[in-house]
């Protein structure tokens, strides 16, 4: 089956994949996301938008001085399997999905939804690690970071975003990022690339 939701594409196909372990449906589940819009002209869409930075400036996600994100292709693959590994092994432990509609391009200014998954999501947990969007633009990075402080409260978890040193593999991005932690967590160290 194919997923397709934009940047969220690669952790649509996880949580679809998962569901399907969870009813029973599959014992073994392999999701990919990959992504390569390298033509110029997908690319001029996303310079009209005004989420590109000039040429020769890089990522800089959540900085001060970020103007806009990279485009970059990229592949990840995730076998998810219903029988736990007996080491304990990484599982998803649960997700939550959701959309807004106000804007055909961006979330809702005011981080709501994103709070609303956060919360669902964390559930009172301890977190010590958030894999952020972190675009580098100038409209999404301060929402994120709102949603994300008044969602852990007094914990202070790192929180990282690939797109500064791989830029945004936009549908694959999510999958990236399941990787990326999975990764950070079996060495328990966040490597900053």
């Amino acid at each position: 089956m194919v997923v397709s939701a934009a940047c969220a594409s690669g952790l649509h196909a996880l949580i679809r994949g998962a569901m399907l372990l969870e009813r029973g449906e599959a014992d073994r589940v392999l999701v990919i996301g990959v992504e390569s819009s390298r033509h110029p002209l997908f690319i001029g869409c996303f310079q009209r938008l005004g989420v590109l930075p000039p040429k020769g400036i890089g990522c800089r996600p959540f900085d001060a001085r970020r103007e806009g994100f990279l485009i970059s292709e990229a592949a990840a693959a995730v076998c998810l399997e219903r029988v736990k590994s007996p080491d304990g092994g990484i599982y998803v432990d649960r997700y939550a999905t959701g959309a807004t509609a106000g804007h055909l391009t961006t979330g809702d200014p005011d981080g709501a939804a994103l709070r609303y998954l956060l919360k669902r999501v964390i559930d009172g947990g301890e977190v010590d690690l958030i894999h952020a969007h972190g675009t580098g633009t100038l409209a999404h990075d301060p929402v994120e970071l709102a949603a994300i402080d008044e969602t852990v409260g007094e914990a202070r978890p790192l929180v990282y975003s690939h797109k500064g040193a791989l830029g945004h593999s936009l549908g694959a991005a999510g999958l990236i990022s399941v990787v990326l932690n999975c990764i950070m967590h079996r060495e328990g160290c966040v490597r900053v690339m």
